[in-house]
């Protein structure tokens, strides 16, 4: 429940994991970089928020979903006015609800879709408001699949290899006020 303030540095700690509830907020934008070679933080049990950062050059694999942000069995996650660069994944939500993910920036490097992970990518999860994001250089800007009971709003997803937005076995969702700019396609609904 307490809450840790990171100053402004480049730090490269390793794989960082979170298994408690946690405010983390950066000051001076922090960069942690996971020097291409792994996920770089690691969420995982309940009422955790990550405001403020800079994540960078997260591990690419084509067998592993590395990622920035990887949140796993989590209830409660906040992340939010974070800025995402060179990621195979930017966030990664697995078996997670009431969620919030807005206002964050994410670039990557598009190669290949099958050497490219999404942006924002949600599976199995439900109660997710995805907002005010801005993504770009993905395979997919966002994903959902196996998500209900969610709210995509007021995003931009832009340059991404295959689509905007894309949709896969889920229900119950609703997208509204989003821009979709120059991806393979704008929104499939599958």
């Amino acid at each position: 429940g307490d809450t840790v303030i990171v100053m402004g540095g480049t730090y490269r700690e390793g794989k960082l994991l979170i298994d408690k509830p946690l405010t983390l907020i950066g000051i001076d934008r922090p960069l942690l970089d996971g020097e291409n070679a792994r996920d770089i933080l690691t969420l995982s049990g309940k009422n955790i928020t990550v405001m403020g950062f800079r994540f960078e050059n997260s591990g690419i694999s084509a067998m592993n979903d590395l990622a920035a942000i990887k949140c796993i069995d989590i209830t409660g996650v906040h992340i939010e006015d974070n800025q995402i660069a060179r990621s195979h994944f930017a966030i990664h939500l697995a078996n997670a609800s009431d969620i919030v993910v807005r206002n964050n920036t994410i670039e990557g490097v598009p190669r290949s879709e099958h050497n490219t992970g999404n942006g924002i990518h949600l599976w199995k999860c439900k109660n997710a408001l995805i907002e005010e994001n801005d993504i770009s250089g993905h395979r997919d800007g966002i994903y959902f699949e196996f998500v209900s009971d969610s709210r995509i709003r007021c995003n931009t997803s832009r340059g991404n290899l295959r689509y905007g937005l894309h949709f896969m076995f889920s229900t119950d969702d609703r997208f509204e006020g989003n821009r979709f700019i120059e991806n393979g396609a704008g929104v499939a609904v599958m």
